[in-house]
């Protein structure tokens, strides 16, 4: 386990590592109730990355630039060329999947504890970091 990338390419390359591991399917949403108001968020923030994962299924690059990622990992990824770098690092990835094992809600943020696998590679345990933006979650980074 490293520690958490973070910054320039840390944060843009955490989406394009969860790409390289695989496209994503949706396993589940979760985490602990913290009340009435705690699924909304929580589910919120696990469809973020079921729209990650179509979007990168189907190639659309210049929408996860857009509207999934942070402002700070859009730059990261080369602010108008990011569509082209997704398109670049991603590559072609066979029967891959992200399984949602949690979701932590913090104020404005919120972590996505996943366990990605593709086809040939082993199982990795990662953390999708979203922050709030425009009143609504969008990818920030990822660690180990």
């Amino acid at each position: 386990m490293g520690a958490p990338r973070r910054g320039v390419s840390h944060a843009a390359s955490a989406a394009v590592a969860v790409a390289a591991l695989g496209a994503f399917v949706l396993a589940g949403c979760g985490g602990k109730d913290q009340g009435p108001n705690a699924r909304k968020p929580a589910q919120e923030a696990g469809a973020v990355v079921n729209t990650f994962e179509r979007d990168l299924l189907a190639g659309d690059h210049q929408h996860i630039c857009n509207e999934i990622f942070s402002s700070q990992v859009r730059e990261q990824a080369g602010g108008r060329g990011c569509a082209g770098f997704l398109r670049r690092t991603a590559g072609p990835v066979k029967r891959s999947r992200i399984e949602v094992k949690a979701v932590a809600l913090m104020g404005d943020t919120a972590k996505v504890r996943v366990e990605t696998s593709a086809s040939g590679q082993a199982r990795v345990a990662e953390t999708i970091e979203l922050v709030r933006q425009g009143g609504r979650f969008r990818i920030a980074s990822l660690s180990r």
